[in-house]
């Protein structure tokens, strides 16, 4: 019976298997509950700084509860990252497929777009461990094989300063996050981050660059 009630859930349960709308709605509340306490405490000092005792005293739920819906904090922090590759990954596909000379504009894009829209979830990037990893690898490969992708085609028109789409993904892995941290406060973030991060990966516009 206790094994039953301790499987991890990556989401509310849904009818039939409740079948109370009351029932149903504070489990959706406290699944977000969850994600927003989640997301403001692993943001501010790390996944690993962050009990799962303290995430059930701000939320006002039991132990049991808790692992109702995870199995670990780890798995919190996957839930709070996986929307945002998934998401990634979608638009840098679409990317891929369309001019190669919005590619890069794009990705710096897609970057401030996921910044404006899940800014906690990806502060924590730079911060996850072995332990999270596991909860995220399938998302996270796909993320970066279409981000590959992507840098790919733009190795090929000779856009790319370093002349390589892997040496131009680690750029990007290391900068892209902390680069908007650093110019989160600025009133000009947009255009200081897109100036930034093209200056990191694209060649000058006096550059001999094909098209693709």
């Amino acid at each position: 019976m206790a094994a039953t009630q301790n499987k991890p859930v990556s989401h509310p349960r849904r009818a039939p298997a409740i079948r109370s709308r009351k029932v149903l709605a504070r489990r959706e509340r406290i699944y977000a509950n969850l994600l927003t306490e989640g997301a403001k405490r692993f943001a501010e000092r790390g996944v690993d700084e962050v009990s799962v005792a303290e995430l059930i005293d701000a939320v006002g739920i039991s132990r049991r509860t808790f692992y109702g819906f995870f199995e670990n904090k780890h798995q919190l922090a996957a839930a709070l990252l996986k929307p945002v590759l998934r998401l990634g990954s979608r638009r840098l596909r679409e990317l891929a497929a369309g001019p190669v000379d919005q590619i890069l504009p794009g990705v710096a894009r897609l970057y401030l777009e996921l910044w404006s829209a899940h800014s906690e979830a990806l502060a924590i990037v730079s911060q996850l461990g072995a332990e999270t990893f596991p909860y995220l690898e399938t998302d996270h490969r796909r993320f970066g094989r279409a981000l590959k992708t992507a840098l790919q085609r733009c190795e090929r028109a000779g856009l790319l300063l370093t002349d390589d789409a892997e040496q131009s993904f680690r750029v990007l892995s290391r900068t892209a996050v902390p680069l908007l941290r650093i110019y989160a406060r600025r009133d000009d973030l947009e255009s200081v981050y897109t100036a930034s991060l093209l200056g990191l990966l694209r060649k000058p516009a006096h550059s001999d660059a094909r098209r693709a």
